[in-house]
């Protein structure tokens, strides 16, 4: 069971399609575990499986939600991957 590794300073990320992928996850963990995300990118599906990444355009979008965020918001910028944190990610997706 994953809330058995939980501990203050977990952050589980939710990048799944669909506005309602945080609250999703809160129902069956707590608020100050989760955090929204989203990832904006140019790609294709070639076949069942198969995605085609084109261009070079690739954007994270994450909940300003504590220290875990920041500091990925902060690698991923540094690695080149353009990130933005939001209060209200909500908003975002």
């Amino acid at each position: 069971e994953l809330s058995k590794v939980l501990n203050p300073k977990t952050t589980i990320i939710t990048m799944q399609n669909g506005v309602e992928a945080p609250n999703l996850v809160k129902k069956y963990f707590p608020n100050q575990y989760v955090a929204g995300g989203s990832i904006i990118t140019s790609s294709r599906i070639e076949s069942p499986g198969l995605i085609i990444h084109e261009g070079t355009n690739l954007k994270v979008s994450l909940e300003n939600k504590n220290n875990s965020t920041k500091q990925l918001s902060e690698v991923l910028n540094v690695s080149g991957v353009s990130c933005d944190l939001f209060d209200d990610i909500q908003a975002v997706l």
